[in-house]
């Protein structure tokens, strides 16, 4: 039987698109105190940078009770053996919901199943983050995963921008706030 580990926040996107860097950007919002301080007092920036670091595959540090972060980037497929060892995956990224009820800057708290026809692929060439998890599923990992989505409201350039609109970088306190109450 293999050792578990309990939580890992898994943030997903593609820092070249616009708003799909979102995900990527909150892992550095997390794990980096000058990051969260654009968003956080010094108080507040510190006590939450105390809760995580960067995960690392083979770094046997001792993470002294914080949670891991993985910057998973557009890792598709290949995050499948970062993630199996987790009992619970926190997953943030954006969504497209299409809906005019739902605003940019939005956070919504899904489960997967919730995000399968609103999940943004994040390249060409790479599956949706719900079609890596129905594969790891299917591997025989079956954590509990909950999803931290961030409507997007940019995230098809004309050509590369790695600036995240204004009403993402706005949504900031609330998406870790979401992730806090999920821990």
């Amino acid at each position: 039987m293999k050792n578990l580990k309990e939580t890992l926040v898994v943030c997903v996107g593609n820092i070249l698109l616009k708003d799909e860097g979102f995900g990527p950007y909150i892992a550095r919002v997390l794990c980096d105190f000058d990051e969260a301080r654009k968003y956080f007092d010094d108080a507040d920036a510190r006590e939450l940078v105390s809760h995580f670091y960067e995960y690392e595959v083979g770094n046997t540090q001792d993470a002294n009770g914080r949670i891991p972060v993985l910057d998973a980037a557009t890792m598709g497929m290949s995050m499948i053996p970062l993630i199996r060892d987790f009992d619970n995956l926190l997953v943030v990224d954006i969504i497209d919901t299409k809906s005019d009820k739902i605003h940019s800057g939005d956070v919504l708290v899904l489960e997967p199943d919730d995000i399968a026809d609103n999940a943004v692929k994040h390249s060409l060439h790479d599956m949706k983050v719900i079609d890596v998890l129905a594969q790891a599923q299917l591997a025989g990992h079956d954590a509990n995963i909950k999803c931290i989505c961030v409507q997007a409201k940019d995230y098809q350039p004309v050509d590369f921008d790695m600036q995240i609109s204004q009403e993402l970088l706005d949504a900031i306190p609330n998406c870790v706030g979401a992730i806090m109450e999920l821990l």
